[in-house]
């Protein structure tokens, strides 16, 4: 239902760029992605969520059967795609159909239920707050989102640069859905650690995820920064061949941006939600300003800006472990 919701608002914020853009001529690119944007949503997400369930019922194996299932029906739907349209609407369609493709397998094997609501209740009763904070902090995170950063460029420099940075940052992106999948079981693993062995037991845990995200990102990210040249030739031919500087420094970036996750892990299992809401507002502000000083350097300014937001991000989620282990301790 909130996809669906998501949906309707990316084409209603679509629709009302549209009917603007005659006064407004800088913001007519916007309404392609915003329109795409409707169109993948629902889907995406639905499987991002039949892939959490699987995982929580220890289905990693169909998790694992899905997702390969995921890349063939991508992969198959691009190349029919892209034979009909040579625009990013062959993109947003293939998304859609690998999703709607995988979701609708998921169901065969997952069977929703009707919700307990005096059940719902007393949990939303017991952890309202937390919730609350944890909720909150999603919003200055998405200023700050590798996703969103995009927007901001082009509502900066405008969709050339934008579709730049794209190309920079696709090239590095993987390095992101690594840290994904380690986060798919980090959490409730490092929940176990602090129940059974307490504030040592959730160190080595933390220490363990930072230490295999560090190995698995930093060596698929060290090697796109080292081959940066050949990579962009042989997957953009000649179109992106000027974006070795922004690779490496998106490189760094988002090996910064996996540093972050343990981080989160330890604030979100200590019950930290309004700590992660005072990093993550911080965080938004100082991205929103360094991206704007950062504009007047074109798109590797922006990917400076992008390494500094999160070396920022993993000084503050340091400073709020510490304090908020001091305290646990002291209590």
């Amino acid at each position: 239902a909130a996809a669906l919701a998501v949906s309707v608002l990316l084409a209603a914020a679509g629709l009302t760029v549209y009917l603007i853009a005659p006064a407004v001529p800088s913001l007519r690119w916007l309404v392609t992605p915003l329109f795409l944007g409707a169109i993948v949503t629902p889907g995406m997400l639905a499987v991002e969520f039949t892939r959490r369930w699987l995982f929580k019922i220890d289905r990693a194996d169909l998790v694992a059967a899905f997702a390969l299932i995921y890349f063939c029906v991508l992969t198959g739907s691009a190349i029919v795609a892209t034979r009909f349209s040579s625009d990013a609407s062959a993109g947003a369609f293939t998304w859609a159909a690998a999703s709607l493709s995988v979701t609708v397998l998921a169901l065969c094997v997952l069977r929703p239920v009707r919700v307990l609501r005096a059940a719902m209740g007393r949990i939303i009763h017991d952890h309202r707050s937390e919730a609350g904070w944890l909720a909150s902090a999603n919003l200055p995170y998405s200023v700050y989102s590798s996703a969103t950063i995009v927007i901001l460029i082009g509502m900066l420099i405008g969709p050339a640069a934008a579709g730049i940075f794209t190309a920079a940052r696709t090239l590095t992106n993987p390095a992101m859905s690594i840290v994904s999948a380690i986060d798919s079981t980090d959490k409730p693993r490092a929940t176990r650690a602090l129940a059974e062995s307490g504030m040592p037991g959730l160190q080595r845990a933390v220490t363990r995820t930072r230490a295999l995200i560090a190995l698995t990102t930093g060596a698929y990210l060290g090697a796109v920064a080292l081959w940066a040249d050949q990579l962009a030739m042989l997957v953009y031919h000649e179109h992106y061949t000027n974006v070795t500087v922004e690779v490496r420094l998106l490189a760094l970036a988002f090996f910064l941006a996996g540093l972050n996750q343990p981080s989160e892990t330890r604030l979100i299992v200590l019950k930290a939600g309004r700590a992660m809401l005072i990093v993550r507002s911080i965080t938004a502000l100082f991205a929103i300003v360094s991206l704007a000083v950062a504009s007047s350097w074109g798109v590797a300014g922006m990917a400076i800006a992008v390494a500094g937001i999160q070396m920022l991000n993993l000084l503050l989620l340091w400073l709020a472990e510490r304090r908020v282990v001091f305290q646990g301790i002291s209590q």
